[in-house]
């Protein structure tokens, strides 16, 4: 994309915006998800559609916010308010309303949505406390002992010593029933009832569970391929999707909406798509470097928000493609 067309995208969005922010500064019209602003420790909407939208104002709370981890549908955070107390937060619009936390009694070290936001695991001190029927009511459905399954201390504190190191990645079945995540050279598979292993993973690897279902894929460096392993909370059988030599890191992996598609960000190539019924893949351009693969309503993050664009994938689009939201003006 030249810098001529960047400038004349840039300039269209801040028209957008500024018709967006007409009414005192209320959203008005479509919005495609939501980021937290760390620096401002703000929740912004994104405003418009996919490749016309840029980012709104603040979404105003009534407390200071410490954390945030918006749902995949884009729908509904969970908060930690400056003062240490937990909320789950219904997101509509600039509008925030508190949804009840039945069960919850731990400050979580970390939160894992499930791919489609119905359920969100709190994690801490070795422990998970899983809620479902979100967005609309959170009910405590099981507590997972992580045990041996994670170094959740000694992965905490490497991150708090290297920022820039990598709590191992997890992920939540929507039923809330299971999380898998990688430890000591394996796909660990984490219930109620204990954890066992279902496929080898290398240091890296990042995984991703289907809307809908028990099936989990896993991207892995080490090995330089991406699998699938169908029902893994039954048979658990596993499937090569693809293996190639340029998978050197991984940043990202996640499902579309049906479970028929996998997006992968990784290293030099910023996106690849996987067609899974058709057994074909093909890479999408990106003038980006893809630090992630998050669900943001209809579209997939790429990079955490800062001083640049946010890039996202349009994977509803009829050609699959990356655009970007401006950076956001000094404030």
């Amino acid at each position: 994309m030249s810098n001529m067309t960047r400038t004349l995208i840039s300039f269209c969005l801040a028209v957008f915006g500024g018709l967006a922010f007409a009414q005192q500064g209320h959203v008005a019209g479509p919005v495609v998800g939501y980021v937290y602003d760390g620096s401002a420790q703000a929740v912004r909407p994104v405003l418009g559609i996919p490749g016309a939208s840029v980012l709104g104002s603040a979404v105003q709370f009534a407390y200071g916010l410490a954390s945030v981890t918006v749902s995949p549908g884009a729908d509904s955070a969970v908060v930690t308010a400056a003062d240490g107390s937990l909320h789950l937060i219904a997101l509509s619009g600039q509008t925030a309303a508190e949804i009840a936390f039945n069960g919850s009694s731990v400050k979580p070290d970390r939160v894992v949505y499930s791919p489609s936001g119905t359920s969100v695991a709190l994690i801490a001190a070795g422990r998970a406390q899983v809620f479902s029927g979100l967005p609309t009511s959170a009910t405590l459905v099981g507590t997972m002992d992580l045990g041996g399954a994670t170094t959740t201390a000694r992965v905490q504190a490497e991150v708090a010593r290297r920022p820039a190191a990598r709590a191992a990645s997890m992920a939540l079945s929507d039923d809330g029933t299971w999380l898998v995540t990688v430890a000591n050279g394996s796909l660990e598979l984490i219930g109620s009832g204990g954890s066992h292993s279902i496929a080898s993973a290398g240091r890296g690897s990042v995984v991703a569970f289907a809307p809908g279902g028990h099936d989990v894929s896993f991207a892995d460096p080490v090995a330089r391929t991406v699998a699938l392993v169908r029902d893994a909370g039954s048979t658990a059988t596993q499937q090569a999707v693809w293996q190639d030599a340029s998978l050197a890191s991984v940043a990202g992996l996640a499902f579309s909406a049906d479970g028929q598609t996998l997006f992968l960000a990784s290293g030099d190539i910023p996106v690849t798509i996987f067609n899974l019924a058709a057994g074909t893949h093909a890479p999408v351009a990106c003038d980006c470097t893809s630090t992630g693969m998050e669900r943001m309503g209809s579209t997939y993050r790429l990079n955490e928000f800062g001083s640049g664009p946010l890039w996202l994938l349009d994977a509803a689009a009829s050609t699959p493609r990356t655009v970007f939201v401006p950076a956001p003006a000094s404030e």
